[in-house]
């Protein structure tokens, strides 16, 4: 047997056998010479163990342990072999954080802000493809929502447009031009989030930055033209006023959608988002 080979060496504990750190190397060879490359199958059992943490053994991180269930008394007296390794593991460095990115107070962070073009712009469809009914055209240095001419008078639509941003932790203030008259049934609301819009789903992000209108809620303003901040829609305190608390990647989008985009359709301009603490 491995015993009588002095392979393992007896234990004062009952019912236990445990290999000497001299025998490690004499044991491994002598089993491997043994399975013969699949010959020996079936003259011996061999197992494959994992090592616990600290916590799992009380002999420590590197233990080893094997034991039969089968005893006639149970695990409680079941024999052992117990392995513990004399290699030391490597200490392997700590990850280091990803650096903030560096955000400048003051500044406005959007990209071709007056839309010069659509460069640094997408449009999603808040709704499902089917809904044409609506679009955003890039023109004159706005963008603006309108009912396509295939529209159904009074048909609801509801587009988005958005930029990506690379913020960092901090308090943040949004404002825009808008202009807009007589709309119906409609609303324009700005949002912010870690994930990307999607078509057909409508967004709302981490938090709603600023609702601007809703002929609902703000019924006297149906007509405005000027910052987004001052429609008097929002009560917050500091309308478009927020805050980051993790840095990344974040998603800027103003949707607006409804029965009716007005006489000149709804019209937004001069994006800005500023850090300002």
């Amino acid at each position: 047997s491995i015993i009588q080979e002095s392979f393992l060496d007896p234990s004062s504990e009952i019912g236990q056998v445990k290999t000497s750190e001299d025998a490690n190397v004499f044991l491994t060879n002598y089993l491997n010479a043994q399975y013969d490359n699949g010959n020996g199958a079936g003259k011996y059992v061999f197992f494959r163990v994992n090592k616990g943490d600290q916590n799992s053994f009380v002999y420590g991180w590197n233990a080893y342990v094997l034991k039969s269930s089968q005893a006639e008394d149970g695990q409680a007296t079941a024999p052992e072999i117990k392995y513990k390794s004399v290699v030391d593991p490597i200490d392997l460095p700590e990850p280091e954080p990803e650096p903030e990115p560096t955000v400048p107070i003051g500044e406005n962070l959007v990209s071709n802000s007056d839309f010069d073009s659509a460069d640094g712009w997408s449009i999603v469809n808040q709704y499902e493809a089917e809904n044409t009914m609506g679009t955003i055209l890039f023109e004159n240095g706005i963008a603006k929502f309108i009912e396509t001419d295939s529209a159904v008078e009074g048909s609801w639509k509801h587009l988005g447009i958005y930029t990506d941003l690379e913020l960092s932790s901090g308090i943040y203030q949004f404002d825009m031009e808008i202009n807009y008259q007589e709309v119906m049934d409609a609303w324009g609301e700005v949002y912010i989030g870690r994930n990307a819009p999607i078509s057909g789903n409508e967004y709302n992000g981490d938090l709603q930055v600023l609702k601007v209108f809703n002929t609902w809620e703000c019924a006297s303003v149906k007509t405005f033209s000027g910052k987004s901040t001052e429609t008097g829609c929002d009560l917050n305190d500091r309308p478009g006023q927020f805050e980051i608390s993790a840095p990344g990647t974040y998603f800027l989008l103003f949707r607006s959608g409804g029965a009716s985009y007005g006489d000149i359709g709804v019209q937004i301009d001069k994006v800005t988002l500023e850090k300002v603490q």
